[in-house]
């Protein structure tokens, strides 16, 4: 059996009122020569059986299981690790995947022979349905990814296509956080690849939705999104400075502060948390 070109990770975790959606989407790719890698993290709310349903009707879905709720970062490297395609795509399940977006992904990456190849991002939102344009990257091929400023925020790492035996090669994986997983591992990409393209093309609609709606609200969750801009800092120091110094700390610092803003926390553990947020903004030395 001939292996797929790329491969759909989608971690599932009580998405049953979107799942459908977002399936469907992927589903109805016009690149047909997809595997569709969905994990389960223990949801209680139907998705299983919604994802079962889908499985039964479409073999290039396969679902996968996990036996208690181990969060986003390790549900993703499950898929990393089951997937059998060439290219890796990471899609949320409230999420979808616009007509024509994996296509337009693939023929860049293969044609620009590159480790990975990154589109932009369209929002939506319960009160604002249609999709906006919510970043931007111009196209660009075959360039060294800490060279391209626009890469420099390592956010969306739904809009990117990655090379699976670039992934294996360098052993890169979504740390295990329950809050800002995502940019880790977009910036141990970027530092690692040798060459990457920019795409203007739309690749991705992305859900909007407030931290209350999504369950982060506790100070745990502040420290892990703290943590990752620590961990981000420390990876782009290592190998071009200026992608934290220009690039991305000034952004993380404004983001993490307005993060806590939103975030349930005694008196003590706020001062506690604007004291590290200083020193990550001042500090120009490793966090």
């Amino acid at each position: 059996m001939t292996s797929p070109d790329v491969t759909v990770v989608i971690p599932v975790f009580n998405k049953a009122r979107d799942l459908r959606v977002c399936l469907d989407s992927v589903l109805q790719q016009s690149l047909s020569t997809i595997e569709v890698i969905c994990i389960d993290d223990a949801s209680t709310d139907g998705s299983a059986a919604i994802l079962e349903a889908y499985a039964q009707r479409d073999n290039r879905i396969r679902v996968l299981r996990n036996a208690t709720t181990l969060g986003p970062g390790p549900t993703r490297n499950t898929g990393i690790d089951a997937a059998t395609g060439r290219f890796l795509q990471f899609t949320d399940a409230d999420d979808w995947l616009p007509h024509g977006a994996l296509e337009a992904l693939h023929m860049r990456i293969v044609s620009d022979d590159v480790d990975l190849v990154r589109g932009n991002v369209a929002t939506f939102s319960a009160e604002r349905p249609e999709v906006e344009l919510r970043s931007s990257v111009k196209d660009v091929a075959r360039i060294p990814p800490l060279d391209c400023a626009e890469l420099w925020v390592p956010w969306w790492h739904q809009c990117y296509l990655i090379s699976r035996p670039f992934l294996v090669r360098e052993g890169i994986r979504y740390p295990a956080m329950i809050a800002g997983e995502d940019p880790v591992f977009v910036a141990s990409a970027l530092v690692r690849a040798e060459h990457a393209s920019t795409m203007s093309q739309i690749v991705y609609h992305y859900r909007l939705e407030p931290f209350a709606q999504k369950g982060r609200v506790s100070f745990a969750h502040f420290r892990s999104y703290f943590d990752h801009a620590v961990l981000v800092k420390n990876i782009f120091l290592r190998h071009k400075a200026e992608c934290w110094t220009r690039g991305y700390g000034p952004l993380a610092v404004q983001d993490v502060s307005d993060y806590l803003s939103q975030c349930q926390a005694s008196a003590e553990q706020r001062q506690e948390a604007l004291l590290a947020i200083e020193r990550l903004s001042s500090d120009p030395t490793l966090a």
